[in-house]
């Protein structure tokens, strides 16, 4: 027979169903990569040639990718929560493309490190993530505008400054480019 719980016993009990519970119905949590931190390593790709990648300190894992890309290739390849994309097709489709969301925190990034004209293109198939970021650079004084080469593109700029972002809205994926102006 089972012994009757005390309050703080039902409790503890309790807590321990529930956050069980809640661990299981979750997917991976989401990243919280701010904005201001790809903003600050592209320029820092402007003033050398190799700055410290932010990318491992959000428990992105480097993807080493040696059937897509060739040796020398300069692109790096960081996931979390990603898996490959079986469909992929090198010689039709954007590297980007590579990638296939393991759940609603999924995220990646291709990285072209090499030099001023390298860019940075944040892979994601969340829209809160778009949101967050989006937030964050109005509040930084960037203002966003469609594209004039195509109307899924959206540019987020501010006056003064040689980084932009580009958004890229695809309906089943999201592209968020850091680029150099």
């Amino acid at each position: 027979m089972m012994k009757s719980l005390s309050g703080k016993s039902l409790a503890l009990w309790a807590m321990l169903m529930l956050s069980g519970a809640g661990a299981r119905a979750q997917s991976q949590p989401e990243l919280s990569v701010p904005i201001i931190d790809l903003l600050q390593y592209q320029r820092a790709k402007q003033k050398r040639r190799e700055p410290p990648v932010p990318f491992r300190r959000y428990q992105m894992k480097r993807i080493r990718a040696s059937k897509v890309l060739s040796d020398d290739d300069p692109r790096r390849i960081w996931g979390y929560h990603v898996g490959a994309n079986g469909e992929y097709d090198k010689a039709q489709q954007p590297l980007y493309r590579l990638f296939k969301r393991k759940g609603g925190s999924s995220l990646a990034i291709v990285d072209r490190p090499d030099g001023p004209e390298g860019t940075c293109q944040v892979v994601f198939w969340n829209k809160q993530y778009y949101l967050r970021w989006a937030t964050e650079l109005r509040r930084m004084g960037f203002t966003v505008a469609v594209s004039s080469r195509q109307n899924n593109i959206l540019e987020f700029r501010k006056d003064g400054l040689t980084v932009g972002i580009n958004v890229t809205i695809w309906p089943d994926i999201y592209l968020l480019e850091v680029l150099t102006l």
